[in-house]
């Protein structure tokens, strides 16, 4: 029979067939096989050094196991047959769905075969809100008269100047001065208080629309030309581009979504909170908030370019001031002393987002690690005096270990031909028609399939 023997060095798993070779003409020891057969070879007394053949009457390829010297230049060669490459073009032939594959790859489909390491990279992208804190805000003040806005009451929209004007009328001695008598002054006092008709008084940490100039009459005071309030809310809108994983651009877009990317907004009236990261393709986020300005609520809606919603809340904003304290002699002294809010883990959000993180204040590396629950590392309970207040979007990156695509692939999940593939290629199931196999040929062919071989 005619062999052609060679020296290789394809994988196991391979379907390469070697080109040129050594052609010899041997003959099959008795009670020889097909799939193992052992043959009888004159090479000489020198060792050959082959590890591969091909016997063209069995029209298969095959191993070389061993090569034993009988004596007199004969070698009793063991060989056992190679599937993949004696049958290469059935199985590139065949329609797989193919689980992995090296040349080609689905970018968006987890690959869960590597694991994450223990660091992470943090990106933190500021947006500067305008909100401008103590000094700089307005308040609204809500006046019981007639023909108010609301009922019975109407609201006044009053910078510090206009409120400085508000209070030094309201001040004892505008209206109580002549009064000598200290009984008396107190029933007067009792009786005919300006400062009842005050609903309530906000103060808010940025400017506010103000309308046409009234009155405010307050008993028998009259604070005239105060502007009033223009419209009762004020809206506010903060964007930020979301940045890709740091090898999404070679490994995947999969590495955008969690649990390997991770994403907070970090801004002081609402604390850290976490923002669901559920897909690649979002190419920016818009913190869209509107905020009553009469009850002081928040609400806030982070949403994606469509419009969907990944995450919305409430929270509080307008600082009451204490009607009764209104006549103070700093009115900013009022709101800072009846709502302190710039001590403790607020301080440290105000700074770098790593401090706070390091502080225990943020709850952002305990969730990376236990990848369960929702950050709610701060959670203000009333309105927020923050001056030039950032809101900061924290774009985690969990690190991920080398990957080895040449030897194992990447995620396809396609059903494709074999043989339009190149190198690893991972099938499902590996049940294919092979003309002429016998069936432990055919259970050999499935497992490497099943299990991964190098189409080459």
């Amino acid at each position: 029979m005619t062999i052609t023997f060679y020296t290789v060095s394809k994988k196991r798993n391979s379907t390469a067939q070697p080109t040129g070779g050594t052609t010899y003409t041997g003959s099959l020891t008795n009670e020889s096989g097909v799939l193992n057969p052992t043959v009888i070879m004159d090479f000489g007394n020198a060792y050959p050094g082959y590890n591969y053949a091909y016997i063209t009457e069995f029209n298969r390829y095959y191993w070389v196991n061993e090569m034993t010297a009988v004596g007199g230049g004969l070698w009793r060669v063991s060989m056992s047959v190679d599937v993949l490459a004696t049958y290469k073009t059935n199985i590139g032939n065949a329609h797989k769905y193919i689980l992995r594959s090296a040349s080609e790859f689905d970018g968006s489909i987890t690959d869960m075969k590597y694991p994450t390491k223990a660091g992470f990279t943090i990106n933190t992208t500021p947006y500067r809100t305008g909100w401008q804190g103590m000094g700089a805000g307005m308040y609204v003040v809500g006046v019981v008269t007639p023909g108010g806005d609301f009922g019975s009451v109407r609201m006044f929209a009053l910078n510090n100047s206009d409120f400085e004007t508000v209070r030094n009328a309201l001040a004892p001695a505008a209206y109580y001065g002549s009064i000598q008598d200290a009984d008396l002054k107190n029933l007067a006092i009792s009786v005919v208080n300006p400062m009842q008709y005050i609903a309530w008084v906000k103060y808010y940490p940025f400017t506010i629309a103000q309308g046409t100039a009234a009155d405010m009459q307050l008993g028998s005071i009259t604070v005239q030309n105060m502007p009033t309030l223009a419209q009762p809310w004020r809206q506010f809108s903060f964007s930020w581009d979301l940045n890709a994983h740091t090898l999404a651009a070679t490994r995947g877009t999969y590495l955008n979504c969690e649990p390997f990317t991770h994403r907070f907004l970090s801004w002081a009236p609402i604390g850290i909170v976490r923002l669901p990261v559920l897909t690649a393709n979002i190419p920016s986020i818009t913190a869209n908030i509107i905020i009553d300005l009469v009850s002081g609520t928040g609400d806030l809606r982070v949403q994606t370019p469509a419009g969907d919603d990944i995450y919305r809340t409430t929270f509080a904003c307008g600082v009451d001031v204490p009607v009764a304290q209104i006549v103070s002699s700093n009115p900013l002294k009022i709101v800072s002393g009846a709502f302190s809010v710039l001590s403790g883990g607020m301080s440290a959000l105000a700074g770098n987002v790593m401090g706070a993180v390091t502080s225990g204040v943020s709850a952002i590396t305990d969730f990376i690690t236990s990848q369960v629950g929702e950050v709610q590392a701060f959670k203000p309970g009333s309105g927020s005096l923050l001056s030039d207040v950032n809101a900061n979007l924290i774009e985690v990156y969990s690190e991920v270990v080398d990957d080895d695509n040449p030897e194992f692939g990447r995620p396809l999940c396609k059903v494709k031909a074999i043989n339009t593939q190149s190198g690893f290629v991972m099938c499902a199931d590996g049940d294919i028609y092979v003309p002429g196999a016998m069936p432990e040929e055919k259970s050999e062919i499935e497992s490497y399939l099943t299990g991964g071989f190098f189409y080459d």
